[in-house]
């Protein structure tokens, strides 16, 4: 159902491998304060040099974590949504964060389903200029890769008129 992010890959990104491996010994021999003034994007880059050697989380373990506890009764209603947008969408990708699902078109994001408590599940669609109309409003500082936001408290209202709104958002995506 949940897509594997998408690793780096040494061959590809040659000269971000060149840079770390750089980071990487400076941090092993003069420690973390001297790695951090190296380099702009030192914590980011710590905390992945930090994770080496750890096991990997699989995807079901994300989705566990993130559906976890009373958040449970939102994974089978995401599930259902992801499928359904699937069928008109068969490119699409959805991948499990720390915080959300992302859907994905061609790298490009275009919803994240956030089970936000036990009482809400919060999707949200990037649709740059479009007017905000029921079930959505002004997406705001909840988070800004999305520039709509619907809040879900019941699964009754995972409804058509939301999945028009998914469908112009991933036809969005592709421009």
């Amino acid at each position: 159902m949940y897509g594997e992010p998408r690793r780096l890959r040494p061959d590809v990104n040659v000269p971000l491998f060149a840079r770390l491996e750089g980071c990487i010994e400076c941090t092993q021999r003069d420690g973390h304060p001297v790695f951090i003034a190296f380099l702009p994007d030192a914590n980011a880059i710590a905390g992945v040099v930090l994770r080496i050697g750890a096991p990997k989380t699989t995807t079901e373990d994300k989705t566990s974590a993130l559906f976890a506890g009373k958040k449970q009764r939102w994974r089978q209603p995401c599930e259902s949504l992801i499928a359904k947008v699937k069928k008109f969408a068969p490119g699409v990708a959805a991948a499990v964060g720390g915080t959300y699902v992302s859907l994905v078109r061609e790298g490009k994001k275009f919803a994240i389903l956030q089970p936000s408590s036990a009482d809400r599940l919060d999707i949200g669609i990037k649709l740059k200029g479009e007017r905000l109309n029921a079930p959505f409003e002004a997406a705001g500082k909840w988070n800004a890769m999305v520039t709509h936001r619907a809040k879900i408290r019941e699964t009754e209202d995972i409804d058509e008129e939301l999945f028009s709104w998914l469908r112009r958002a991933y036809d969005s995506a592709a421009k």
